[in-house]
C-alpha cells in the first residue's frame, strides 16, 4: 500500500505553502525531483498493522483471518470471531467512538472550548479537546462523508491511521513559553537516536503561525520580535492574518518488543496538527501526514524537534485527581460514566484536571523567556560592529556536561535538595557526578543590548475583523 500524498497544484498559494511546509521547496522543484527519481515512495503497511493491533482489531479476527491480503493490500472487509464480515472503515471508528464521545463531553464540561478554538491559551487539560477536534469527521463517519474526500481509498486509509495514532498516543503539552522554540527550533543531527516515552505520542501547544515556522534566520527575527513583545507587553492578539497555525503533532515510535529499539522514533510517518481560522474567528483543526522525517522540510524538522524534546528534556507529571487513591468501599471515586452532569462539570474544572490529570498529560519544564529591553532610537554603530540585536533560534548542543539525571530527565538531588555533584572542576567525575548529553538551548537574542532591527514587519498584528470596537473610517 503506497502512502504518498496526492500531487500539488502548481501556482495555487495554499497548495504551494503546503508543499513548502512538507518538502522545503516549491511544487516545480518537487516535480523535477519526482521525475528524476529522487523521491522515494513510502510504504507504511507495518505502521498500519501495528495501529490496527493497538486499537484491538487483531484480537477480534476470526481464526485464519489476516489484516492484509496476499499482495500486501489492506483487507477492507474482515471476518471477525462473531462469524460476521465487517467493513474495516466502520469497525475502527466503532472501537474508538466511546473515547471520542468522552472527549466531546469533556469539552462541554470543562468550559474550555473558547480557548481551544482560538488556538491560544492552551492548558495541559485541553488534550482531550485538541485530539477530538484534530481527527477528521470523515474518519469517524467514512461512508457518510467519504464521497467528498479527495484522493479516494488512499486518503481514507490516511485518515484512519491518523485517528488510530491520535487515540492511542500519550498526550504531552508544551507551555506557551516554549511553543515558539519548539515549532521554530532546530533538532539534533540526523544520526541522533531519539527515544519516545511511548509507542505513540501526541504533542500540542499554542498555535505558531506557519510563516514563522518556515522562515529563514533573517525572517525569523521579525517573528520573534513580534511574538515576545506581544507576550510581554500584552499588546494586540497573536494572529497572522489568516495564515494556518502549527499546534502540534503525533509521533510514532518502534514497538517495545525488547529488541533494543523500543520506542525509537519511527521516521517513516508522523502527523502535523494545523489550525486554520474560519470566518467566525474560530480555528478548524486538521492533521497532515508527514513522511520521511529525515528529510529537510520544515514539517519533518518540527516533528523531529518534538521527538528530541520528548527524549532529552524534563517533563512535569500532573497532580493526581482528588480521591484517586481510594479504590473501593463507599467512599471510592465513581467512574466518569456514572457521574451526574454536575459532578462531571466539577471534575473537569478542578485544577488537577486542567493540569492534565485525567489523561496523564505531561508538561515540558520550560521557564519563560526573558523579554529583550526596549531601546529608543540611537545613532548607528561604527562600521564593522553589530548595529541591531539578532534572534538565534533554539537548537541542541552535543556533549554538554550535565548533572546526573533521573528517568524523568531531572537532576538527581542529594539529601539537601542540591544536584548530586560538581559538573566542572577537579572534583567532577564523568559518570559519577556528571554526564555528557545533548542539551536544548532556548532561542535567545544575540547582542540584546542593541535596538531591534528597524522596519520589522508586524507579523502578529490584530486582524481588524476581530477588533472588539468598530474601526474609525479612514
Amino acid at each position: 500500500m503506497s502512502t504518498v500524498p496526492g500531487g500539488a497544484i502548481p501556482g495555487d498559494p495554499a497548495s504551494e505553502a503546503m508543499v513548502r511546509l512538507l518538502h522545503g521547496t516549491d511544487s516545480a522543484e518537487l516535480c523535477r525531483r519526482e521525475e528524476a527519481g529522487q523521491l522515494n515512495e513510502v510504504s507504511n503497511e507495518t505502521v498500519l498493522r501495528r495501529l490496527l493491533e493497538r486499537v484491538g482489531v487483531s484480537r477480534l479476527l476470526a481464526p485464519g483471518e489476516d489484516l492484509m491480503t496476499a499482495d500486501g493490500q489492506l483487507n477492507g472487509v474482515l471476518r471477525l470471531s462473531d462469524g460476521q464480515d465487517h467493513d474495516l472503515l466502520q469497525l475502527v471508528p466503532s472501537l474508538l467512538r466511546r473515547k471520542v464521545a468522552d472527549d466531546r463531553a469533556h469539552e462541554a464540561d470543562s468550559g474550555r472550548a473558547l480557548q481551544v478554538t482560538a488556538a491560544q491559551g492552551f492548558e495541559a487539560g485541553d488534550a482531550a479537546i485538541v485530539r477530538h477536534r484534530s481527527v477528521s469527521p470523515a474518519a469517524l463517519n467514512p461512508h457518510v462523508l467519504g464521497e467528498d474526500i479527495e484522493g479516494g481509498a488512499l486518503t481514507q486509509v490516511y485518515l484512519l491511521m491518523a485517528l488510530m495514532a491520535t487515540y492511542t498516543a500519550w498526550p504531552h503539552f508544551i507551555p506557551a513559553a516554549a511553543a515558539f522554540d519548539a515549532a521554530t527550533g532546530l533538532p539534533p543531527e540526523p544520526e541522533a537516536e531519539l527515544r519516545l516515552p511511548a509507542e505513540s505520542v501526541l504533542v500540542f501547544h499554542d498555535g505558531i503561525p506557519l510563516p514563522a515556522v518556515t522562515a529563514d534566520d533573517d525572517a525569523l527575527h521579525a517573528h520573534a520580535t513580534a511574538r515576545f513583545s506581544t507576550m510581554s507587553e500584552g499588546a494586540g492578539d497573536p494572529f497572522f492574518d489568516r495564515e494556518p497555525l502549527i499546534v502540534g503533532g503525533v509521533l510514532m515510535g518502534h514497538p517495545g518488543d525488547g529488541t533494543g529499539g523500543d520506542h525509537l522514533l519511527d521516521e517513516d510517518l508522523g502527523w502535523l496538527m494545523i489550525a486554520r481560522r474560519t470566518d467566525d474567528g474560530n480555528h478548524h483543526f486538521s492533521q497532515v501526514p508527514v513522511t520521511q522525517l529525515e528529510n529537510t522540510g520544515p514539517a519533518a524538522r518540527i516533528l523531529r524537534n518534538y521527538a528530541a524534546l520528548l527524549a532529552l528534556e524534563g517533563w512535569d507529571i500532573p497532580p493526581p485527581m482528588p480521591g484517586r487513591a481510594r479504590t473501593g468501599g463507599k467512599g471510592s471515586k465513581k467512574g466518569s460514566s456514572t457521574l451526574s452532569p454536575s459532578e462531571r462539570r466539577r471534575r473537569a474544572q478542578t485544577p488537577q484536571a486542567r493540569a492534565g490529570a485525567l489523561l496523564r498529560v505531561r508538561s515540558l519544564t520550560a521557564p519563560p523567556h526573558r523579554p529583550a529591553p526596549a531601546f529608543p532610537a540611537q545613532a548607528a554603530a561604527p562600521a564593522g560592529q553589530a548595529q541591531y540585536r539578532e534572534w538565534r533560534r533554539a537548537h541542541f548542543t552535543r556533549n554538554t556536561r550535565r548533572h546526573l539525571l533521573d528517568a524523568d530527565g531531572r537532576p538527581v538531588l542529594d539529601e539537601h535538595g542540591r544536584p548530586s555533584g560538581p559538573v566542572y572542576g577537579p572534583d567532577a567525575v564523568e559518570g559519577e557526578t556528571f554526564i555528557r548529553r545533548r542539551t536544548w538551548v532556548r532561542g535567545t537574542w544575540i547582542n540584546e543590548h542593541l535596538p531591534p532591527r528597524p522596519g520589522a514587519a508586524p507579523v502578529y498584528a490584530l486582524d481588524p475583523r476581530l477588533a472588539r470596537t468598530p474601526q474609525e473610517p479612514s
